[in-house]
């Protein structure tokens, strides 16, 4: 069976769109899901589908459930335990010195073509910028709030739901989902 990660958007960030995670795993697990687990308050779930279920359906499923029990309209931003195991092993950033500052941000799809532009280099100052199909990987070695690559990112119209993580958390998801 395939295990996979369900990154949720903007959960539990302040006080804004609460979600209590022990509930929804409960939740999860009585739509048949399998084997859910948690990481941190900030909508990471590691979970196995019933054996019809994919990746879109996984996506469905976890919004319809914080929905239901939340009230909630959330994004969610799937990918199988080998995707994210791919993220780790594709990482610009062999051994980042803080893993705090280098974040992933997730794309629910590849963006149409011209949607994603590169920043600029001399407005990025120190910060450092990959983008793959799917993810895009941004260092940044002042601290995220002043990040001037995540702030390009912020104002792209990619025309697909983004979330992003940082590569602590990443690195442990990929350990969570492959055991």
């Amino acid at each position: 069976m395939t295990r996979y990660v369900a990154l949720l958007r903007g959960i539990n960030v302040g006080k804004a769109k609460r979600v209590p995670m022990p509930g929804l795993r409960a939740a999860l697990s009585d739509a048949g899901y399998t084997d859910v687990r948690s990481l941190l308050v900030s909508g990471n779930v590691v979970l196995t589908p019933p054996a019809t279920r994919g990746s879109d359906d996984v996506a469905a499923d976890v919004s319809t459930a914080v929905r239901k029990g939340w009230g909630h309209d959330v994004r969610v931003v799937v990918r199988t335990a080998e995707q994210i195991a791919d993220v780790v092993r594709a990482c610009p950033v062999p051994d980042p010195a803080n893993g705090s500052r280098l974040m992933v941000a997730f794309l629910s799809d590849a963006p149409a073509p011209g949607r994603l532009v590169a920043p600029d280099p001399a407005q990025i100052g120190d910060d450092l910028w990959w983008a793959g199909a799917r993810e895009i990987y941004v260092w940044c070695p002042n601290g995220l709030l002043d990040s001037p690559a995540m702030a390009h990112l912020n104002r792209l119209d990619l025309g697909v739901d983004v979330t992003a993580r940082n590569w602590n958390t990443v690195t442990k998801l990929a350990d969570l989902a492959a055991g």
